[in-house]
């Protein structure tokens, strides 16, 4: 499937290899989509200065008119001769393409858009979707949450390393909000601001069965964190949270500790690479102490102090050592746990 190229390779060899062995296929792993090589025809202006566009004058020029076709395989037409597939891997791009680098080899054109919505939707065993480093965007996120929507039994879906921004957040957050399926979303590595921050923290309040969100290496900046931390203190499904690289600051030193105060479900949260503060390690070692559940939180590089991060670990340690314990004796999380450490904390404040 990597070698394929469009109008070049006999689609019925692959065909015939997929009657053999497709039944037999649960995950596909596609590293790379050729695009195909043959030239269609080129407007005047291509022509006389076909060497000197630019990439911002690819985009403005329509489909139809590139110097090469840019759609990759029609990957719809293989989805019967893949009853059992239940983890789609796939990469719209060229992998060692060397000194042929051209921007047409890394499109993820409209019509790919729409043959992998179709594949998507009529694949109805698929459960795990991963669409990497093929510069998916607002609109074609767009189109291909028609297949998301009504797909029965998609639980993890990852975008990382893409171009989605807000618009395309929205998008997510409103796939996200009431599906009582989808339990891992990836959406590192985008061009998520404020507005898609305040979309997705938005939706937790619904969800009930997310269990795992990445937003690392986004701009949600403090006003997603405080969306965050109101929603996560009525959610009760997630468990890992990562917001590193976010552009946060010392505006959110109230939003975290809310956050790990009002939360007892998360368990491992990422914070690392926001330039937080002294003050905000002060406020999360006043909410880890009334905190049980927590037993993982990075704050490397987020100067919040040497010492404040020191009494971090003891207590995600005393959390993860008191778990272990209650899991070697009953095989469950006791609530006890919660019980004594508020006490403790209650103590505190009356001497």
């Amino acid at each position: 499937m990597e070698n394929f190229v469009p109008r070049l390779t006999d689609p019925q060899a692959l065909f015939d290899q997929l009657k053999i062995g497709g039944q037999f296929v649960v995950r596909l792993d596609i590293g790379q989509l050729l695009p195909p090589v043959r030239r269609i025809r080129k407007t005047a202006k291509q022509q006389t200065d076909e060497t000197k566009l630019t990439e911002e004058e690819l985009d403005d020029i329509p489909d139809a008119e590139y110097l090469f076709a840019k759609d990759h395989a029609r990957i719809h037409q293989m989805v019967e001769l893949l009853p059992g597939l239940e983890e789609l891997r796939i990469t719209y791009g060229v992998e060692h393409c060397g000194m042929n680098f051209d921007w047409n080899l890394f499109r993820f054109t409209i019509s790919d858009c729409a043959w992998l919505t179709e594949f998507v939707a009529q694949c109805k065993t698929l459960k795990a979707l991963t669409v990497h480093r093929s510069r998916v965007d607002d609109m074609r996120m767009l189109i291909l949450a028609r297949a998301l929507t009504a797909h029965p039994v998609l639980c993890e879906l990852r975008l990382p390393h893409n171009v989605l921004r807000d618009d395309g957040a929205r998008t997510i957050a409103r796939y996200v909000d009431g599906n009582d399926v989808i339990r891992v979303l990836d959406l590192q590595n985008n061009e998520i601001g404020s507005e898609g921050g305040l979309a997705l923290g938005y939706c937790l309040r619904n969800n009930v069965s997310l269990r795992s969100m990445n937003l690392r290496l986004n701009l949600i900046k403090d006003d997603g964190m405080r969306a965050f931390s109101k929603a996560l203190a009525v959610n009760q499904s997630l468990v890992e949270l990562n917001l590193s690289c976010n552009g946060m600051t010392r505006s959110s030193t109230k939003s975290i500790g809310d956050l790990l105060e009002n939360n007892w479900t998360l368990r491992s949260v990422d914070l690392s690479g926001n330039n937080l503060s002294p003050e905000c390690g002060q406020e999360l070692v006043r909410a880890m102490e009334r905190n049980c559940t927590l037993v993982d939180l990075d704050l490397r590089l987020t100067n919040c102090g040497t010492q404040n991060l020191y009494c971090i670990s003891l207590y995600l340690a005393d959390n993860k050592a008191k778990e272990v314990k209650c899991h070697d004796r009953n095989g469950k999380t006791s609530e006890h746990l919660r019980t004594s450490r508020l006490l403790r904390y209650c103590i505190q404040i009356d001497n």
